[in-house]
């Protein structure tokens, strides 16, 4: 079958390439090897082929080009770290390769700085608290994580300049013991024993003297959380009350009932303390520390005592005190007493404790003189004598002489308060015609005899007394009468 002239000059063209090609693989594959060889680069090495076509130029590892005039390197890191070294490792490029590295907390399993995973190294968790057992330091525990640790405080411990859990290498903190501070104690309650204010110890407390427990615990121990286990016990202070009060005593003392007051006893007026040369007796007593009066044997005997006073003299006492020892069922007591005095006498008898007041009063007996005052006056009595007269001293009606004209029976002529008189002498002229204490000293009568009295009169009980007083007086007159003292 004829051809075409155009399709026969094509195949004759390619089969003339195809020539061409042959002829320089020929001659190259029929030059001397070294000549290739010596074209590569120097980062490539040259080899040949499977085929046996002749020798190549190819990079090496860790190099890309076309070996003769090109061999760069190769970033085997551009694809990842956790896909060339795997998790945990960091990927560092090389001239012509790489090398891998673990983070921190983590080492190669092949226990060198640096690795291929080519090999099957990877990188492991470093153990920090196996490898360093006091990293954390006292009161700490060390607790392992993956590619790190930190450290938690024991109970009883707190964090110090740090947040729990804490990492000493970073933040510098540490773990201290806690402190609870002084023990519960307060101004009743004392430290008995201690060990200490640290987490754990534990103190002993008790009551002060002069208090009693009356309820809470003894004992409290420092708390993880920094506070005592229990508060202070309860302590009351320990009060004796009122003191038992003794017959016939009064109790001298500031009225303190706390432990430790001192009271003592006196007796009253009209007593004194039995005496007993065997046990001589106390009249102190001391509140104890059992919230008890201390007894004291002091006893109070009965004696007499009797006071005396007078109506008519205000200023007038008369007071005395006479002891009384007497076993009889019937005492008899004798007791000097003043006249005319008003006597309140208390017999106490201290066995039976009986308490016997008796009032009384005493009279003028015999020449007995008395010195009245206050309510006492001196009155000048003027009695005519005409036939027979009769005087009666304690006779209250007794007039007055009036318009100067004496009258024809017995008359006040002058009277003389005794509380007015400052001297023991008076010198009084009947018949002067003054006054004297509001009555009229009347002139006598010529050719008449008289008798001039001399009585006190005495205000007491609101009833008058008059009684003579023995006294030595002076008369003196202008008329010639028969004056008698």
């Amino acid at each position: 079958k004829p051809q075409n002239p155009d399709s026969r000059a094509g195949v004759e063209r390619g089969n003339e390439l195809q020539l061409l090609i042959l002829l320089i693989r020929t001659a190259s594959s029929t030059g001397p090897a070294g000549d290739i060889c010596a074209s590569c680069h120097a980062n490539a090495t040259c080899s040949i082929p499977q085929d046996g076509s002749g020798h190549v130029c190819i990079c090496m590892y860790g190099f890309i080009g076309n070996g003769r005039t090109l061999c760069q390197d190769k970033d085997e890191c551009q694809i990842g770290a956790r896909k060339i070294c795997g998790p945990r490792a960091a990927c560092h490029n090389t001239v012509g390769s790489y090398a891998c590295t673990c983070m921190g907390g983590f080492r190669p399993s092949n226990h060198r700085t640096s690795f291929t995973p080519n090999d099957g190294t990877y990188c492991q968790d470093i153990d920090e608290c196996g490898r360093h057992p006091a990293v954390c330091g006292e009161g700490a525990r060390c607790v392992n994580l993956e590619g790190d640790f930190e450290c938690r405080c024991l109970l009883g411990y707190r964090a110090h300049n740090a947040s729990d859990p804490l990492q000493p290498l970073r933040d510098k903190g540490s773990c201290k013991v806690v402190d609870c501070g002084p023990p519960p104690a307060g101004e009743a309650v004392r430290v008995l024993s201690t060990n200490g204010t640290a987490y754990g110890s534990v103190v002993l407390m008790g009551c002060k003297d002069g208090f009693l427990w009356r309820r809470g615990d003894n004992s409290s121990t420092c708390g993880p959380d920094g506070t005592w286990s229990r508060p202070a016990p309860l302590c009351q202070e320990i009060q004796c009350g009122e003191p038992l009060s003794k017959p016939h005593a009064r109790m001298l003392w500031d009225n303190g009932t706390r432990v430790g007051s001192v009271l003592h006893y006196q007796c009253e007026e009209g007593y004194r303390p039995s005496t007993n040369r065997h046990s001589p007796s106390t009249n102190r007593s001391v509140c104890g520390e059992d919230g008890q009066w201390e007894e004291s044997d002091l006893r109070c005997e009965g004696i007499v005592v009797f006071r005396g006073t007078r109506d008519y003299q205000g200023a007038f006492r008369h007071e005395k005190r006479q002891l009384l020892h007497s076993w009889d069922k019937w005492v008899e007591v004798c007791l000097s007493l003043l006249p005319a005095t008003n006597y309140t006498i208390s017999v106490i008898a201290l066995s039976t404790r009986f308490t016997a007041n008796i009032t009384t009063n005493t009279s003028l007996q015999g020449n007995t003189v008395v010195f009245f005052l206050g309510c006492s006056v001196y009155q000048v009595v003027v009695v005519p004598l005409d036939g027979t007269v009769v005087f009666d001293c304690r006779s209250r009606g007794i007039p007055g002489s009036s318009q100067g004209v004496p009258p024809s029976s017995q008359y006040i002529t002058g009277q003389f308060p005794l509380g007015h008189m400052n001297d023991t002498e008076m010198i009084f002229t009947v018949g002067d015609g003054r006054f004297h204490g509001g009555f009229l000293n009347a002139p006598l009568k010529r050719g008449t005899s008289y008798y001039v009295i001399l009585r006190v009169v005495s205000q007491w009980k609101e009833a008058g007394h008059s009684m003579g007083f023995k006294s030595t007086l002076e008369f003196t007159s202008k008329y010639p009468s028969h004056l008698e003292s």
